[in-house]
Parts: structure tokens; sequence; C-alpha cells
């Protein structure tokens, strides 16, 4: 079961990426998801529980990692154009 999760992950955040992509949103907007997901993983952290704490830390370093991608994305096409 765990696998099929991980699996589902995997592809909602490869659709995601594409999705930005296609329609030119603003990669910042993961990034800003990313830093909110660390920061209720740190207080869910305190509150003792560690489970929630590590799948919401899975979640921000994934939509950190489709910032960067974006970024990356972005900074090629602005390159292209000169």
């Amino acid at each position: 079961m765990l696998f099929i999760i991980k699996g589902m992950s995997i592809i909602g955040f490869v659709i995601l990426v594409t999705v930005f992509a296609i329609l030119r949103w603003e990669p910042k907007i993961t990034i800003g998801i990313a830093l909110a997901l660390v920061v209720t993983t740190a207080i869910t952290l305190v509150a003792g529980e560690k489970i929630l704490a590590n799948f919401l830390a899975t979640y921000a370093y994934g939509f950190l990692a489709a910032g960067v991608v974006l970024l990356l994305i972005q900074h090629i096409r602005e390159s292209r154009k000169g």
C-alpha cells in the first residue's frame, strides 16, 4: 500500500510540473507551498506527531524539487528568447 501511495505521489508531482510548465505559472508558488509545509512539519513534530511530520516533510521536499525544476525550465525559456 505504501508503494502505491508513493507511486501516486510521483505521478502527481509529474502532473504538477507539467501543468505549471505548460500554463507558465510562477514556480515560486511551489516553493512557497514547500516552505509552508516545512513550518507545518516543525509544528507537528513539536506536537509529537512523527509519522505526520515525516509525511509532510516528504511532500515539502517534493514541492521544493518541483519548484527547482520549474525554475530551471523558466531559465531555459528566458535564455532562448535572447
